[in-house]
């Protein structure tokens, strides 16, 4: 029978709209570590196993897995690698025995966002906790960012995708509209209707907002591979 358990902070706070994901063997270390992080503020949801972890499916974000390498079954190594393969990576706390340093080595290779070395201070989790959750609070804006900016790229006409490319290219709209073979007028219409699409006020606006596209583009966005950051 799966040991799933879900706590909620007392308060609201910036830190209460993250979850801590705590998978531990051990009933009395996952509820100490679950009320360390209510009364930092966070929710918290326990797992008595990898297995009940990776088997409740998505979880809400921002969130932060702290995960017992040793914890019976399916192994810390193994529930990041099925992290690391989904759409969005969620980050990773290890607590590892003082036994298992190699495979602490491998963890940070990979980019979990740390390991802690069983014994370690409860100060020591919390502020690996606050990191991560600060790093996983701003993957979650740039993606809503450049989903919000994709939509918008996508309700452009081929025309209007190749007038906002030579508007970045600090082309003028006589010059658009001769390459064309348009009015001028035309070119002024195309303007006004990306200007709307993108939800801004400006051209210089779109620009901004198309930099940050091809920007998030190029580090993987558009794949949905998240690029992510060890801490």
């Amino acid at each position: 029978m799966s040991d799933i358990t879900t706590f909620t902070a007392g308060a609201e706070s910036n830190s209460s709209r993250a979850t801590i994901y705590i998978v531990e063997s051990h009933p009395h270390v996952r509820d100490s570590v679950a009320d360390l992080v209510t009364q930092r503020g966070y929710r918290c949801q326990t797992f008595a196993s990898a297995e009940d972890f990776l088997a409740a499916g998505a979880m809400p974000r921002p969130g932060v897995l702290v995960l017992d390498y040793n914890v019976p079954g399916v192994n810390g190594r193994d529930v990041q690698d099925r992290l690391a393969g989904q759409h969005e990576p969620m980050p990773i706390i290890v607590t590892i025995g003082q036994a298992d340093v190699p495979a602490a080595i491998q963890f940070m290779e990979r980019c979990a966002v740390t390991v802690l070395e069983k014994p370690y201070q409860a100060d020591d989790l919390i502020t690996a906790i606050d990191r991560a959750v600060e790093h996983d609070q701003l993957h979650v804006r740039i993606r809503r960012r450049f989903e919000q900016i994709s939509v918008a790229v996508s309700q452009l006409s081929t025309r209007e995708k190749t007038v906002l490319q030579a508007i970045v290219e600090g082309q003028l709209n006589k010059a658009i509209a001769r390459s064309l073979d348009v009015s001028v007028r035309t070119i002024e219409g195309d303007r006004a209707k990306i200007v709307e699409k993108f939800s801004a006020e400006t051209t210089g606006e779109v620009v901004g907002l198309y930099a940050q596209y091809n920007l998030l583009t190029e580090l993987g966005y558009l794949r949905g591979k998240s690029a992510r950051v060890c801490c």
